[in-house]
């Protein structure tokens, strides 16, 4: 599960105590013994973080795919940070992931190279986009079921993904 959101220290707390709950809730509500791996973390895209590399005696953006998860990261914190798309104008902005809750035995690189994937997968874009898609889907469905339908969504719409 990924999960978009501005969060601070003390809401990463909330986020594990009551989102990761429901998770586990609704997993159990589905088939009675299952205790899924559950991985959530919290998407930061609002930062002022600049990643670059060296060539020689220039300086460029981080390429695409670029990962940093030491020395500019929290001590205290699972996180990292990854360049997504390439940058033509301007300064490659790194998006800020924190794991806030980790069950699975997934290494760190793997959790990387998945965040890394999902931002390819947006199908509204033949390119990367800065955050995985699932979190853009899921802004997209909280904005379309708050502006327009102002009832619950029809119940056959809800493992389709045309509406979005």
């Amino acid at each position: 599960a990924v999960v978009s959101t501005q969060s601070t220290g003390v809401q990463f707390s909330l986020v594990k105590q009551f989102e990761v709950r429901q998770f586990e809730k609704a997993c159990i509500a589905m088939e009675g013994d299952y205790v899924p791996e559950i991985i959530v973390l919290v998407v930061q895209k609002r930062i002022r973080t600049r990643l670059f590399h060296s060539e020689g005696s220039e300086i460029r953006n981080a390429l695409p795919g670029t990962v940093l998860d030491h020395t500019v990261t929290s001590d205290h914190l699972y996180d990292f940070f990854l360049v997504s798309q390439h940058v033509n104008k301007g300064t490659a902005a790194p998006t800020h992931y924190i794991v806030v809750h980790d069950t699975t035995t997934l290494k760190p690189e793997h959790v990387q190279q998945l965040a890394y994937k999902l931002t390819h997968m947006y199908y509204n874009w033949a390119g990367t986009v800065r955050v995985p898609s699932v979190c853009l889907y899921a802004h997209k469905l909280a904005y379309m079921h708050g502006q327009h339908l102002h009832a619950p969504a029809a119940p056959e719409l809800k493992d389709k993904l045309f509406y979005l």
